[in-house]
């Protein structure tokens, strides 16, 4: 009788503090976001500045299939596992550091959440040059280092489809599910995007470890 009612003792204290959590969380208020400096711009300011990336995308594209990735590829080359990640990380490794990034930013470190900002925009910015989407992206490279580049490459173009298909299934387990619906939630968010986030990039570096090998 004594060890079941000191259970039950914590049982209901324990639901009460997440009661008390989640009423301190609703009656905080929204959350207010600050402005990014493109966000703090004119709209005929963004318009041109728009109008101008196109070009530089286009050039930054060609760039970096038709010399920067070729010449990492011959300095890496002759170690096979260092040039797999090495070539990932032109495209597959920006999925986790936007997971990282989302995951500093429920933290209560706003210069480490800014610094995590900043590296999602160049490690994106990156990634979405090495979409292979022209004939400059059908260069020849070493095998392994070719496996990293062709599964980060491939995976920015996959990525609207396979985290789509992955949120999809997420709704609908968290839907039916209590268990579901509470995990990655913590640290005043939920953490389960930054998670698929982390898991797709970890994925892309696979799928490139096992490309051509036979």
């Amino acid at each position: 009788m004594g060890k079941g009612a000191r259970r039950r003792r914590r049982q209901r204290q324990g639901q009460r503090a997440r009661d008390e959590a989640l009423l301190a969380r609703r009656s905080a208020g929204p959350v207010v976001r600050e402005r990014s400096w493109f966000e703090r711009l004119s709209t005929g300011k963004q318009v041109w500045l728009v109008l101008g990336a196109i070009p530089l995308a286009v050039l930054g594209h060609y760039a970096l299939w038709s010399h920067v990735v070729p010449l990492v590829g011959e300095v890496v080359a002759p170690v096979p596992v260092v040039s797999t990640v090495v070539g990932w990380l032109f495209g597959g490794a920006a999925f986790g550091v936007g997971g990282i990034a989302l995951l500093v930013g429920l933290s209560d470190d706003p210069g480490r959440a800014r610094a995590w900002r900043r590296a999602t925009w160049v490690s994106g910015s990156v990634a979405v040059l090495m979409a292979p989407v022209s004939e400059w992206s059908d260069v020849p490279l070493p095998v392994d280092y070719f496996g990293g580049v062709f599964a980060g490459a491939w995976g920015v173009l996959l990525a609207p489809l396979a985290l789509g298909v992955v949120a999809l299934v997420a709704a609908v387990t968290a839907r039916f599910s209590a268990r579901a619906r509470a995990f990655g939630a913590g640290d005043g968010g939920n953490r389960l995007p930054a998670w698929l986030l982390i898991g797709y990039s970890l994925l892309l570096l696979v799928w490139g470890s096992t490309l051509l090998r036979q």
